[in-house]
């Protein structure tokens, strides 16, 4: 067994108000931090993770989506092993701009980079009902993310809960499994 750590650096990248940061803290940290406590950007982290018995370095770097910060958010993505794209299920907007943003940004910055399209806040789902039977208020189904997702050409759609950490670890198992 090996005991000198490799290093896959991790991309998260989505709207803001999409959870990545409250994702990523949960994670690496196992607490819960309330949506109005949260800082506007996770400091890049990184955790020694172990896979098939070999330990990794695990960079992790959060993004911040609005424009002014382009340039800046594409400073980030060289040398990047794994992309997450992150969502709200609460959110529609947050979900079209998967494909009408997100996906021409990897397309040009990170063509042949590896992503998962993650449905954050699963939690509030049920919390949020369709306002005056107007379907762009309805939440996202997982029907239709794991549909995104394939058209797209994620690897994989998981949803996840901060809040209740729900399937955390397994987003990071498998940034773990894709990127080493």
């Amino acid at each position: 067994m090996s005991t000198t750590a490799k290093h896959v650096k991790c991309v998260v990248v989505g709207d803001n108000g999409a959870g990545k940061t409250t994702l990523l803290i949960r994670y690496t940290t196992a607490s819960f931090c309330p949506p109005e406590e949260v800082p506007t950007i996770f400091d890049n982290y990184t955790i020694k993770v172990r896979v098939r018995d070999e330990y990794y370095d695990l960079a992790l770097w959060d993004t911040y989506k609005p424009e002014e910060h382009d340039r800046l958010r594409a400073l980030s993505y060289p040398g990047t092993d794994v992309l997450l794209v992150c969502f709200s299920v609460i959110s529609r907007h947050s979900f079209n701009n998967v494909g009408c943003f997100w996906l021409s940004e990897i397309q040009h910055f990170l063509p042949s980079v590896p992503w998962l399209l993650i449905g954050t806040r699963i939690d509030q789902r049920g919390q949020y009902d369709t306002v005056n039977n107007i379907p762009w208020n309805r939440p996202v189904t997982t029907g239709e993310a794991i549909r995104k997702a394939k058209r797209l050409g994620a690897f994989k759609y998981i949803e996840c809960s901060s809040l209740e950490r729900i399937n955390v670890d397994e987003v990071f198992e498998q940034v773990s499994n894709r990127g080493f």
